[in-house]
């Protein structure tokens, strides 16, 4: 049995997914993109990856595919390549239908990202199954799916989300907790608790209302620690610089971890992780950081 595992979106925590699928028994291969320009990998994406499967001369019996992918573009670039029979898994780490859209979006106003969630809905669609990350991320998809739908002229179209709900279920992306369950040593008293930043450095996360939080904490001189660490994008937020150049004194370490193990060891030292996402459909930061402890 041969397995292909698709990404054109590998953010580091789709790195642990792909990582933790590698150890199937089965015979595994990796197609991935770094994660740039995302709506460009959602459009061409499926074309480069193509290429690359061409060229491997890996022949699939199955492939699970992130959301990320135009499913249905990739399988007609690539069937000639394909297993007779190949099974189609789409699996739903997020989803462009009820993702937050950026304020700095210049999309967002003229509805055009609604074409990401149209090839979401196509790619759930041709897959023989779809799998979510979270029940609530299964139940915030499929409930509105209806409403997408029905703004577009075939109505009929609403009928298809059915059949995408008998398809679908939930299995955890899981984390890889290998160096990170271990006894955590009680903090010592009269020491500064350490406040940790592990989530992605996206608008998503709400940076800001993290920023006001410890900025209300540092006015009222109260001591903490502070790491922040978490995967940066190419636009990043203000709240980020604002950390930058105003908690040097609390600051422990800032910006991404350099291996696996240094991110283990920083979430070692941390005692608090708040949480001010928008959205969590599942939560992996906050996953590996209750892990530590």
């Amino acid at each position: 049995m041969k397995i292909l595992i698709i990404d054109p979106y590998l953010t580091a925590s789709h790195a642990v997914w792909v990582d933790l699928l590698q150890q199937l028994p089965e015979e595994v291969a990796i197609l991935t993109l770094p994660p740039y320009h995302w709506k460009w990998r959602m459009h061409g994406g499926s074309i480069l990856l193509s290429d690359q499967l061409t060229q491997s001369h890996f022949q699939p019996d199955i492939i699970v595919a992130s959301a990320m992918l135009d499913l249905n573009l990739f399988v007609a670039q690539s069937r000639p390549y394909l297993s007779p029979g190949c099974k189609l898994i789409v699996y739903f780490h997020e989803n462009q239908l009820t993702y937050p859209i950026s304020d700095r979006d210049q999309d967002r106003n003229k509805n055009f990202d609604n074409h990401y969630a149209f090839i979401n809905f196509s790619s759930a669609l041709l897959a023989d199954k779809v799998l979510f990350n979270s029940k609530f991320h299964q139940s915030t998809f499929l409930d509105s799916l209806p409403a997408f739908l029905s703004q577009f002229p075939d109505e009929s179209l609403n009928q298809k989300v059915r059949l995408i709900e008998q398809k679908s279920s939930v299995i955890s992306p899981g984390y890889d907790d290998q160096g990170l369950l271990r006894q955590k040593q009680p903090r010592k008293a009269n020491t500064p608790p350490i406040i940790l930043w592990n989530h992605r450095w996206e608008y998503d996360k709400n940076p800001m209302d993290f920023f006001n939080a410890i900025k209300h904490l540092q006015m009222q001189s109260i001591d903490f620690g502070l790491i922040v660490c978490g995967e940066g994008f190419e636009d990043q937020p203000e709240a980020f610089s604002k950390i930058q150049s105003e908690f040097n004194n609390e600051l422990i370490h800032f910006g991404f971890a350099e291996s696996r193990a240094d991110y283990k060891a920083l979430l070692h030292q941390a005692n608090i992780i708040p949480v001010t996402s928008q959205q969590e459909f599942f939560g992996q930061s906050v996953m590996e950081a209750m892990a530590a402890g």
